[in-house]
């Protein structure tokens, strides 16, 4: 009787062991998880930054048989600037995003997967016309200007944002960012990182025009200089003027 009393303690201390060693390892999980989606979300960011870089550096590289200038604008005007062969966009427009990034494939300067965020489904681009179905990542906005006649010396002053729209080397002017994963006209800004539509849930990697990448927590940066003019408080995705930072996805 004693030794059956001695197993069947036995027996209830191994079941309370059992169930100490099944808390221990539902703790573990519970600290470890968290860090594991952190991890997560940051090797999706390293993934993001990464490209954004190369765009960027490709734009420099592509400067050097343009006037100095990215992809949209030769210095002159941003409609008679030169196609690649296979060029299906329509007429030409510089200000127009796809047309930019239509110019960098086209060219082979990437492939079509490049522009595509590893946090979003895209269409990878293969031929034929480049749409905002085809990349995650916003540039630049260009303001408008008229065009000059051919072979006229440009005689007007550029607007701020089309001064960095070529190699300044400039550490203080944005050029490519995260897109805005919500722009409507309450002005609310929501980042492919998170979910969320306050501008404060914004997120993302930001590309400035000397090829430094910061990744930031909020659309609103503390300085930018494009051209002459400094600002501060800039917020990427609302415009002051033509010299601030405004960055377009979608035009």
């Amino acid at each position: 009787m004693k030794t059956n009393g001695r197993f069947h303690q036995s027996g209830k201390a191994t079941i309370w062991t059992v169930v100490a060693a099944v808390c221990v390892v539902m703790l573990g999980l519970a600290l470890v998880l968290p860090g594991l989606a952190s991890l997560r979300r940051s090797q999706r960011i390293h993934y993001s930054v990464v490209p954004q870089r190369g765009i960027q550096g490709a734009m420099i590289l592509f400067s050097q048989g343009n006037n100095g200038f990215y992809p949209g604008f030769n210095g002159r005007d941003l409609t008679h600037f030169s196609t690649p062969i296979g060029w299906s966009q329509g007429a030409t427009n510089g200000r127009d995003v796809s047309q930019r990034f239509a110019i960098l494939l086209l060219d082979y300067y990437f492939t079509g997967e490049y522009i595509i965020s590893s946090n979003e489904a895209k269409t990878i681009w293969t031929w034929g016309t480049v749409t905002a179905a085809n990349y995650s990542y916003a540039l630049l906005e260009l303001p408008n200007i008229q065009a000059e006649p051919a072979g006229a010396a440009q005689n007007t002053e550029l607007p701020g944002r089309l001064k960095e729209w070529s190699n300044t080397i400039n550490k203080l002017a944005p050029v490519v960012t995260d897109r805005s994963k919500v722009l409507d006209p309450t002005l609310k800004t929501a980042s492919v990182y998170v979910k969320g539509t306050k501008p404060s849930d914004w997120q993302g990697a930001v590309v400035w025009n000397d090829n430094h990448v910061t990744f930031e927590r909020s659309p609103i940066l503390p300085a930018t200089r494009y051209g002459q003019t400094d600002n501060t408080s800039d917020d990427l995705f609302t415009a002051k003027g033509d010299a601030d930072a405004f960055m377009s996805y979608g035009k």
